[in-house]
């Protein structure tokens, strides 16, 4: 069966219950089946949801020939602006990828992932507790490459010492009491330890539900923070195109490297690129200013130049006998400034 309707529907997170092993949901719209096989569609509605990456828009403005100051002063604001405009889209639209404002609420499709905020460690035990080719259940028929999926929960237990097992079904439940119920029947069901986590991914009438239940110890290394990871990136690649097999693996993956390691803050580097395109636009046109400056002063002396030269042809000119030099003032102090 096909993953089913892309929606609305919020999800939701929960804590930890008895004081003992670690629990947390999300839930929301599923998707019409869209890809092929004998996946068979729940209904609902789907529309295909695309990440284009960074946009770019462009300011206009007048192109700029002659020596007309007015259109240049427009031009050079006209490209201040767009560089500062493009700039700011392009961190507006990185800051989906990256943390510039963590998001600890979760939205059906939301490109935004839980902060990672403090440092965990591997667990120390995790060979012992390893269980061979004990990976996940399929009741749904969903995955069609198991070693696609497997990588990426083989990742996960690598990254973090914690053995992952995926449940899919399509049972239905009522709310998530019932849920966490059957997510600790599944767990006392395939293991006998408290060193493992069990992810539970249901999805019913249009309606998906996901939780993950850890054991006592696997808890300290996927608290509430990291479980809240996982069930995002899970979230936001359900409504991906990718396969059911590779939009898990590509969850599990994705979310070892987020929980491990605290997630940068990029606010102030993004005020850093900001300020540097700005100074370099700066002195770009300072530096167009005075070289056009410099131009306009060597055709003013060339202007004077000639001026004097064919005033001086036509017999106007008056010369001093010992240095047969004209007397023009205007010649004399343009001789000494390129003399100089």
């Amino acid at each position: 069966m096909g993953r089913a309707g892309r929606g609305g529907g919020g999800g939701f997170g929960g804590g930890s219950f008895g004081g003992f092993r670690g629990f947390g949901s999300h839930s929301g719209s599923s998707r019409s089946s869209w890809s092929s096989g004998s996946h068979s569609s729940w209904g609902g509605s789907y529309h295909r949801h695309y990440n284009s990456g960074p946009r770019f828009y462009y300011f206009g403005g007048s192109r700029y020939s002659g020596r007309d100051n007015h259109n240049g002063s427009s031009n050079k604001l006209s490209l201040i602006i767009f560089i500062v405009i493009m700039a700011l889209s392009i961190i507006s639209e990185l800051s989906e990828y990256v943390d510039f404002n963590s998001n600890n609420g979760n939205s059906s499709g939301s490109s935004s992932i839980t902060a990672s905020t403090v440092n965990r460690e591997k667990f120390d035990d995790a060979e012992k507790y390893y269980i061979e080719g004990l990976w996940y259940k399929d009741e749904l028929d969903w995955i069609k490459k198991s070693s696609t999926l497997e990588s990426g929960m083989k990742y996960f237990y690598e990254k973090t010492g914690i053995q992952p097992f995926l449940y899919i079904t399509g049972d239905y439940f009522e709310d998530n009491e019932a849920l966490k119920v059957r997510a600790t029947e599944i767990y006392d069901e395939y293991f006998d330890d408290e060193a493992h986590l069990v992810v539970v991914f249901s999805e019913h009438d249009s309606r998906y539900r996901c939780c993950y239940l850890t054991g006592v110890q696997s808890k300290t290394v996927i608290d509430s923070e990291a479980g809240e990871i996982l069930l995002d990136y899970i979230d936001h690649y359900y409504y991906s195109d990718m396969d059911e097999d590779e939009f898990f693996a590509r969850s599990f993956r994705e979310a070892a490297d987020r929980m491990m390691r605290v997630t940068p803050k990029y606010g102030w580097i993004a005020f850093i690129f900001i300020l540097v395109i700005i100074l370099t636009v700066i002195i770009f046109i300072w530096w167009k200013k005075k070289k056009k400056h410099r131009l306009d002063e060597m055709k003013q002396a060339e202007d004077i130049l000639n001026s004097d030269l064919n005033e001086f042809g036509s017999g106007s000119y008056k010369f001093d006998s010992s240095t047969d030099i004209p007397t023009d003032s205007s010649v004399e102090e343009l001789k000494k400034k390129y003399d100089n």
